[in-house]
């Protein structure tokens, strides 16, 4: 018992027992305290004070409570004393009892925490009834509200949680939610509500004023009652809500989903194109012989295509070249170069010599050669050397050879070696010419160096390399040429003329051109029995190559120069008693979800071999360590230990990607030990760097100084750093996955093969004994697959089909089908299809001219069209630097993303493509100042200087191919001077328009804020890294767009907004009139617009393609083109104009009122093609002359009498013959007492001629 002193009165009350919580609602000692402090939470009380004090030696505490209860309305004074030490939750206890009893708390929700109801407010249903009479303290009328507003001055009801259904789900508590979007989503004035409290006795008063456009008048909302002052704003909007709902304004209410804006509700925009346009159009169509469509019978149940059908010119007169069964090799032959494919020179080696002189020659200046000894002794060494002869002999004998050796070995430099030693030593160098193959530059380049450097000579004698923008080829016979496997693509596609031996290093890395390589080498061999063809790898699956080729040799070298010990995630996290921190720095991969399926689940990491082998420390580190995340914090500690144990050696870390790598490089640079500039020097390692900065991982780093790679897979194979001791591999590498169904690319962090972390261990050890440790546990390590999935089979491929129809292998679909893993079949009916659209294949899947130019092009083939107009239209050299940007990422460094710079070189339009290629020119006028001035004007601005130089040789690249190869006139890339004001440059217009035909179906349409919708009917959000992140009003609502990223949502990535004439002339597949001023765009996009005017544009596609034939054909055909041509160009040009169209408001009519036209003519006394009738009444010249401005507004020009038809007609007269067609009518039709202007009434305005250019 307790002795209470309080309001309750003096007796003593009882301490309520388990048994007894049932009839307190389940309220006891334990949880009082808990509901006591929610309830005043609830109610924005101050916080409760217990004051418990020991008053006697014998433990027993007096505790005292003072609280004032609004619901009670008193003050309660609570003091007791007793020997338990739980005074307080008593005290509590004795509150919650009264406040339950008077019916102001709920019930107790075991293991619930109690939350704010908005029923708790004043009339709560979830009392029993018992308690709710007792409740006095409201009115029954209180609970109804005072609204003064549109709806009438009666009470309405506040929605409870029962009769809410009747309401789609909306109450008070999500009404303010619901409106806000709403005013968001129809661009609407934010919402103020403006509360105050009019009596001392809290009650208060709120207004909420705002105009519906859907209910079309202004609603203002006063409401009164005994309620809370945070309440009012909810039950205003609530007021609003129940309207629109009503009315059918606003769907549903979604619990737990935020109300997004939906696609059916995209805004539809009205536009105006110039009539003088249109008909220039018009006219320049009808030239062609292309009649534009007539949408005077379109309707919305039944809209007509405004795409004309219009038989293309077929490629019927061109000359077919036979099939091939396989690439055309040969062995090397006299006075011919190998590598340059065309005939020795005067002034080059081994002019007008055979073979066999040549041999002799390579035989002695090999012997007079001179190798310092520890080469020849280094060589030896290596584990390969004791297979010398085995090889030698394997490939001596056998068209194909498969080695099979362990990473360190020495294979990848020394076997080709091997054979041309052999061959110059037996005699036979200059029949030996050898191709040997890498997946990257990066090792290309480095292994050419160090075979080069092994047999005493420098690159260019008897080795060479050959990669993308760079190569260095050695001498015609006896020699190497290290290449990257896109480049021996290229070179096939010429023929392996003078090639006796091809080596392909690191066949277990299934990237798409290394299977498709296999595909080729495959029937190479079949073909040409002196073609010697050796497989190299690691790790690899044998039985899947041998039932590919057949029965091989196969040589296996599991030996090593020197070991490595390899730890896995639990031995480092107990070596080092980490655990991490709360505040650590992560790496997590939420961004990306693995294509595979579960792949980073979150299954603890506590195995069962674990068991009596790691300490408790370790177990509880491992269970709050995440799977998706990347450990930063335990990278840094890993190297920190290894410094401080005093070994040498230099540390290579693996990363999935170059955010990965930028972030562990920032952090270190901080780092208080791994910060010293003096100890550690920190290098990047990445596809994207430059071959120079690439080439600093092996530069040997002062002693005292510790060298740290930070590097993606790159580095993971046939890249020997000779330093390298210690490798962290985090266990994960980043794929590129493209969805055919909705056009999507997503970069996926997924865990690598066992095979691959095989090869980055061996990348450790190659001068002495080395360390690797795999930051992943180890069952995780034995669930691995063993091999990656090949490239392949997630990826585009129409790529691989122009390059089999380039080499005449015949069928798209026979050819890739035949690859290791054939990719599916649906994969290549999708690239045949997107090869048929932009014409590079025929009716007969054969290579069109514009095919073979696209093929020889080193970027996409949809880029590849758009340069080819480019070039037509003079703004080749834009295009180019456009297309070569294209291939990198941003050069714009994350810092500064929307910076001054980069808005400034955005100017006034919205557009990154435009951002970039601004700064390119900018770049491109500093370069000429010096490496400072390009140095300084890059860190200005904000920009990469690795990546603006890639683009820089891309683009020469690029230019090379167009000219030298394919045959453009150099004229076409001629460098345009550009507007200061870049809003008013015609040829970025240009650029923009044929950036929509480059980058089709990739359209989306603005919706609000960062929120666009794409042709997939998918929601997306523009990319943060765009210049249009952080604008909220476009003159136009469409945008092209590079690609769909999926990371954590799905981001457009490099937008440009275009207009709605340039979706009509080089976008949507589909254009469909639903009447004569509705348009819609790929079942997407409506546009209210003059139907027939969208049909005279649409009309000039089939004369830009026929255009674009003629050039593919003969591109020196532009040197000297027609004045039709000139014509189309002009009229491309002015279409192509931010200002071609103007934006209506909502609801503009678009299209003339025939019968008001038509009764014009009526009242002035005329008919449309027979002079009037004297009855007034009679309506056939009222009919008449509607039919007759019916064809002129649809782009006709005027009629020629009962019945109305085209003046231009089937032939498509001149324009001189057209006017004087039309004179002879004014004159027909003329009157003697009243002129009339028949030329303002229906006679189109004569077009400006097009001037020469």
């Amino acid at each position: 018992m307790i002795d209470i002193k309080s309001a309750f009165g003096p007796q003593p009350r009882p301490i309520a027992s388990s048994d007894q919580s049932e009839q307190l609602g389940g309220h006891t000692v334990d949880n009082a305290k808990r509901t006591l402090n929610e309830y005043f939470q609830l109610h924005q009380m101050k916080n409760i004070e217990y004051n418990v004090k020991e008053v006697t030696p014998q433990q027993r505490f007096r505790a005292e409570l003072k609280v004032h209860i609004k619901d009670l309305r008193r003050e309660v004074y609570v003091q007791g004393e007793s020997s338990t030490k739980k005074m307080a939750e008593i005290c509590a206890f004795q509150i919650v009892r009264e406040l339950f009893e008077g019916g102001k708390i709920a019930p107790y929700a075991e293991g619930k925490k109690a939350r704010p109801s908005f029923n708790d407010v004043g009339w709560g249903n979830f009392l029993p009834d018992s308690a709710r009479l007792r409740r006095t303290s409201l009115k029954p009328a209180e609970a109804m509200i005072d609204i003064k507003s549109a709806f009438g001055p009666q009470p309405r009801p506040i929605v409870t949680s029962a009769s809410s259904e009747q309401l789609g789900g909306h109450t008070v508590d999500n009404a303010k939610r619901t409106l806000n979007e709403y005013f968001q989503l129809h661009q609407m004035k934010n919402i103020e509500y403006n509360v105050k409290e009019v009596t001392p006795q809290q009650r208060f008063r709120a207004e909420l004023k705002v105009h519906i456009r859907d209910l079309r008048r202004a609603n203002k909302f006063m409401c009164k009652a005994n309620l809370r002052q945070r309440r009012w704003p909810q039950i205003c909007a609530f007021q609003i809500v129940r309207e629109l709902f009503e009315g059918g304004k606003i769907a549903p209410y979604t619990e737990g989903k935020k109300a997004r804006p939906s696609f059916d509700d995209l805004t539809e925009i009205t536009i105006k194109v110039p009539e003088e346009s249109v008909r220039r159009a018009y006219y320049i169509a009808s030239q062609c012989g292309i009649t534009p469509v007539d949408p005077s019978s379109a309707m919305p149940y039944s809209p007509m295509s405004l795409i004309p059908v219009v038989p293309i010119e077929t490629y019927s007169n061109v000359q077919r070249l036979p099939r091939q069964q396989s690439v055309p090799c040969s062995a090397p032959s006299d006075g011919f170069h190998s590598w340059k494919s065309r005939p020795l020179r005067a002034e080059e080696d081994f002019y007008g010599k055979n073979l066999t002189e040549v041999s002799e020659m390579l035989r002695a200046r090999d012997a007079a050669k001179t190798l310092p000894q520890h080469i020849r002794n280094l060589r030896e060494r290596l584990p390969v050397y004791q297979f010398r002869e085995e090889i030698i002999q394997a490939v001596d004998r056998n068209c194909l050879v498969l080695i099979k050796g362990s990473t360190g070995n020495g294979k990848s430099t020394q076997i080709v070696q091997y054979l041309l030693e052999e061959h110059i030593k037996s005699g036979l160098g200059a029949a030996f010419n050898a191709i040997v193959s890498q997946p990257r530059r990066i090792s290309a380049l480095t292994l050419a160096e160090r075979v080069a450097f092994e047999r005493g000579e420098s690159i260019g004698d008897s080795v060479g390399y050959a990669i993308r923008f760079d190569a260095a080829f050695p001498r015609p016979f006896g020699s190497i040429t290290f290449v990257t496997v896109g480049v021996l693509l290229r070179m096939m596609e010429t023929g392996l003329n003078g090639i006796s031996h091809i080596i392909v290093d690191e066949i277990h890395e299934r990237d798409i051109k290394t299977d498709f390589l296999l595909i080729l080498l495959r029937e190479v061999v079949r073909t040409y029995p002196h073609m010697r063809l050796i497989l190299m790898s690691a790790t690899f699956d044998v039985d899947l190559l041998k039932g590919y080729f057949g029965d091989f040799p196969v040589i296996e070298m599991n030996v090593r120069t020197h070991s490595v010990e390899h730890f896995f995630l639990e031995d480092v996290v107990q070596k080092l008693k980490y655990f991490p921190s709360p505040s650590r720095k992560r790496g997590d991969d939420d961004d990306y979800v693995d294509p595979m399926g579960d792949n980073f689940s979150e299954r603890p990491l506590i195995a069962a071999h674990m068991e009596g082998m790691y300490t408790n420390l370790t177990k509880q580190a491992l269970m709050k360590m995440r799977e998706k995340e990347i450990p930063f914090e335990l990278i840094e500690k890993l190297i920190v230990d290894i410094h401080q144990r005093e070994q040498q050696g230099a540390v290579l870390v693996f990363l999935p990607g170059w955010a990965h790598i930028f972030t562990l490089l920032k952090s270190m640079q901080v780092h208080p030990v791994l910060g010293d500039t003096n100890k550690f020097v920190v290098l990047p390692l990445h596809s994207q760097l430059t071959s120079a900065e690439q080439h600093k991982v092996f530069e040997h780093v002062p002693a005292g100084m510790r060298k740290i790679i930070l590097s993606t897979n790159i580095s993971e194979s046939s890249v020997t750093i000779d330093d390298i001791v210690f490798v962290i591999d985090t266990c994960k590498v980043k794929e590129k996955v493209y969805s055919v169904q909705n056009n999507i690319v997503h970069f996926a962090t997924v865990w690598a093969a066992r095979s691959n972390l095989i090869q980055r261990r061996g990348r450790a050890g190659r001068v002495r004994a080395g360390y690797c440790y795999h930051l992943c546990t180890r069952s995780r390590f034995d669930s691995l697959e063993e091999h990656r999935t090949a490239e392949i089979l997630r990826t585009p491929l129409h790529e691989l089909a122009l390059t089999v129809k380039l080499l005449r292998l015949g069928s798209i679909r026979e050819v890739l089908g035949s690859a290791l893993e054939p990719p599916p079949r649906q994969a290549i009916i999708e690239a045949e299809k997107i090869l048929r659209e932009i014409n590079a294949l025929d009716n007969a899947y054969e290579l069109t001219p514009l095919g073979r130019i696209l093929a020889k092009l080193p970027i996409d083939p949809l880029v590849g069209k758009a340069l080819v107009l480019a070039s037509a239209f003079g703004i080749g050299d834009l295009m180019c630097s456009v297309a070569a940007a294209s291939g990198f990422s941003s050069p714009f460094s994350m810092r500064e993303m929307h910076s001054y710079p980069q808005m400034a070189f955005a100017g006034s339009r919205c557009s990154d493509h435009i951002t970039v290629l601004t700064a390119f020119n900018k770049y491109v006028e500093t370069s000429d100042f010096g490496e400072a001035s390009i140095y300084k004007f890059c860190r200005d601005s904000g920009l990469s200087p690795t990546i603006m130089k890639m683009i820089t040789e891309a683009k020469k690249q690029i230019k090379d191919t167009l000219i030298s190869i394919i045959g453009f006139p150099h004229d076409c890339y001629a460098v345009p001077a550009l507007s200061r004001h870049q809003a008013e440059d015609a040829n970025l217009d240009l650029v923009t328009s044929l950036l929509v035909s480059a980058y089709y179906p990739n359209i989306c349409v603005h919706r609000q804020k960062k929120i666009v919708y794409t042709v997939e009917k998918m929601l997306a959000h523009i990319s943060s890294s765009s210049v249009n992140a952080r604008k909220n009003k476009f003159k136009y609502p469409f945008f092209v767009f590079t690609e769909k990223l999926k990371t954590r949502i799905v981001q457009c990535l490099q937008m440009t907004m275009v207009s709605p004439v340039q979706l009509l002339l080089f976008g949507c597949r589909k254009v469909e009139a639903k009447s004569d001023s509705v348009v819609v765009l790929d079942d997407v996009f409506t546009l209210h617009v003059n139907a027939a005017h969208a049909a005279a544009i649409v009309a000039l596609r089939p004369c830009i393609e026929a255009y674009l034939m003629r050039i593919s054909l003969n591109p020196q055909f532009l040197v000297q083109q027609t004045a039709a041509d000139n014509d189309l160009r002009l009229i491309v040009r002015e279409l192509s104009s931010s200002n071609a169209c103007q934006v209506l408001a909502r609801g503009t009519p678009v299209v003339p009122s025939y019968q008001q036209i038509a009764q014009q003519f009526y009242d002035q006394g005329y008919g449309f093609g027979n002079p009037l009738i004297a009855d007034p009444s009679h309506n056939n010249a009222v009919a008449a002359s509607a039919q007759a401005w019916a064809s002129y507004s649809n782009g006709m020009g005027c009629g020629a009498g009962p019945p109305v038809v085209n003046a231009y007609g089937n032939s498509a007269p001149t324009y001189e013959a057209f006017a004087e067609q039309v004179e002879s009518r004014k004159r027909q039709y003329s009157t003697q007492n009243q002129e009339v202007d028949l030329n303002s009434i229906f006679l189109p305005p004569e077009p400006r001629r097009p001037k020469s250019e």
